[in-house]
C-alpha cells in the first residue's frame, strides 16, 4: 500500500497575477480620483454659497441697524460696553462703511445702534496677510509699510490700532472661502474717494441699488485671469464674477 506525502508548501502568486492585480487598482484610480476631486470642489462650492448667504444675513443685519454695510472684516466688532470710555468706543467701532471713511455722524449713529459682533466665518486669515497677499484689492493708507493700490476694499491707519493699542491688523480677521482666497464685498451706492484719493479711473462709479458678494473660485483670480490688475476686482470690470468666479446679489 503506497502512501501521498502530504506537502505543506503554499502556492504564491505568479508575476502575471500580481501584475493583473496592479493593473486592475490603476483603472479603478484613474476612474475614481477625478470623482472625487469632483466631489470635493463641489463640496467647496456649496461651502462658499453658504458663507456668501452668512455674509448676506450679516451685512443685513448691520443695514437693519446702522443703515450702513461695512468691510468683512468689521463684521465682527464687537459692541461697545456701557463702561468704556470715549476712546475704547472709538477703537472698538468699524472706522469706516464698505466704502468711505467713517465720518463723525457714522461714528454716532455705530455708537448708537452697533449690535455686534454679526458673524463668526468659518475662515479666516489676518487683514495684514490679506492685504500682502491680495494689493490690488485694497486701496487707503500706507499701513505697517504695506502700499495698498487703488482697489475696491479701503485699509485706513485708524485700523491698525485698538482699544488695547496694538496692531490690530495683525488680530483683525478677513472672512476666506475655502480655496484660501478673500471674499469681495460691494454694498449699494458707488467707490468713494476721499483725501489724496484721485478719482478712480479703473471703474465707472456707478450708483448701485444692490449690493452683491463675490469670490473668486478655485484659482483665486477674478475671472481666470492669471495676473489680475487692479481693475479686475472692481464691480464694473466685466471681469469678476466671470468665469469660474461665484456671487450672491441682494
Amino acid at each position: 500500500m503506497s502512501h501521498c506525502k502530504a506537502t505543506n508548501r503554499r502556492r504564491g502568486f505568479t508575476a502575471i497575477e500580481l501584475s493583473a492585480v496592479a493593473t486592475i487598482i490603476a483603472i479603478l484610480a484613474l476612474i475614481l480620483i477625478p470623482i472625487m476631486r469632483k466631489r470635493v470642489e463641489e463640496a467647496k462650492i456649496t461651502a462658499a454659497q453658504a458663507d456668501m448667504r452668512q455674509i448676506e444675513t450679516s451685512q443685513m443685519m448691520i443695514h437693519a441697524d446702522t443703515a450702513f454695510y461695512v468691510r468683512l472684516f468689521d463684521m465682527t466688532r464687537p459692541q461697545p460696553e456701557t463702561d468704556d470710555t470715549a476712546a475704547v468706543i472709538q477703537a472698538k467701532l468699524p472706522k469706516a462703511s464698505w466704502n468711505i471713511p467713517r465720518d463723525t455722524s457714522m461714528l454716532n449713529t455705530f455708537r448708537n445702534n452697533w449690535r455686534g459682533p454679526y458673524a463668526a466665518p468659518h475662515r479666516q486669515r489676518s487683514l495684514y496677510e490679506i492685504v500682502r497677499g491680495y494689493p490690488q484689492m485694497f486701496r487707503g493708507d500706507n499701513v505697517l509699510g504695506l502700499t495698498p493700490q487703488q482697489g475696491p476694499v479701503i485699509v485706513l491707519n485708524a485700523d491698525n490700532t485698538d482699544e488695547q493699542g496694538v496692531n490690530a491688523l495683525m488680530r483683525l480677521q478677513y472672512p476666506t472661502d475655502p480655496w484660501g482666497n478673500p471674499y469681495i464685498f460691494f454694498g449699494n451706492g458707488k467707490i468713494g474717494t476721499y483725501g489724496y484719493e484721485t478719482a478712480i479711473q479703473t471703474q465707472n462709479e456707478t450708483n448701485f441699488n444692490t449690493a452683491v458678494i463675490y469670490c473668486t473660485g478655485p484659482n483665486g483670480t477674478p475671472g481666470n485671469l492669471l495676473n489680475p490688475d487692479s481693475g479686475a476686482y472692481f464691480r464694473e470690470s466685466g471681469i469678476i464674477g466671470t468665469e469660474d468666479d461665484l456671487s450672491f446679489q441682494f
